[in-house]
């Protein structure tokens, strides 16, 4: 997805000078940082691995959240000049990817009937996660 958002907005916008590529980066690291720490509670919370089934799913459906992060970096190229046009098309394509596959994920994990976890004691309905006691 960040490999053709880049595609997009250098259509948009031309060659990238040293400054233009960091600023793209940087945009990326941006939105992936603050939706993981959105997701962790401050990264205080741990991330769960999904499912065979719901990784399946959501990359099943992922062409969705790719296509429209593509579209929305060669918008977001088209509406800023210069290095704000890299920066904005790298963080907008990358949130518009999560935002979107987020929920995706989550409802593969619901359709696959994946138990959610208690994320302090390690349980889900099938017992102790591997490695862990039951605190019960």
């Amino acid at each position: 997805m960040i490999t053709a958002s880049f595609g997009a907005v250098q259509y948009e916008r031309g060659q990238p000078g040293y400054t233009d590529l960091l600023l793209y980066g940087m945009g990326a690291v941006v939105a992936f940082t603050a939706m993981e720490g959105l997701a962790t509670r401050g990264f205080r919370v741990p991330l769960t691995g999904g499912s065979d089934q719901v990784i399946t799913l959501g990359t099943a459906l992922a062409f969705v959240s790719v296509a429209l992060a593509i579209t929305t970096a060669l918008a977001v190229a088209a509406a800023l000049r210069g290095g704000v046009a890299w920066f904005g098309g790298s963080l907008a394509a990358s949130l518009v990817f999560l935002l979107i596959e987020s929920p995706g994920a989550r409802l593969g994990r619901v359709g696959a009937g994946t138990p959610r976890r208690d994320d302090r004691a390690g349980l889900s309905h099938r017992g102790p996660a591997p490695g862990r006691r039951s605190q019960i």
